[in-house]
């Protein structure tokens, strides 16, 4: 890689290097904790929202098959071998 290009890429990161080397031990530990935290609170927010969609998921998946059992119990399978038998019969009828 051509050195003039290396610098251009690397400037941006030497000012950086530079603020971070005029902080204090102090201010660069606080700046350490801070960052850390933020991580810290993203991730617990995330798992908290990933933990209310499973719960969501599993309420609604419950209330489904809940619901599809109540229509197979209530006549569907009766009612479809009639109106298959039925319709042989017309058809043979023909």
């Amino acid at each position: 890689m051509d050195l003039q290009l290396l610098n251009c890429v690397m400037t941006p990161k030497k000012n950086d290097i530079a603020k971070i080397q005029a902080m204090s031990d102090s201010e660069r530990e606080a700046l350490i904790k801070e960052k850390e935290d933020s991580l810290s609170k993203l991730e617990a927010d995330f798992k908290a929202f990933v933990e209310g969609l499973q719960k969501q998921y599993k309420e609604e998946s419950t209330k489904k098959d809940e619901a599809v059992e109540a229509v197979k119990s209530s006549g569907l399978g009766l009612l479809k071998s009639v109106h298959n038998f039925e319709k042989k019969k017309s058809q043979s009828e023909l």
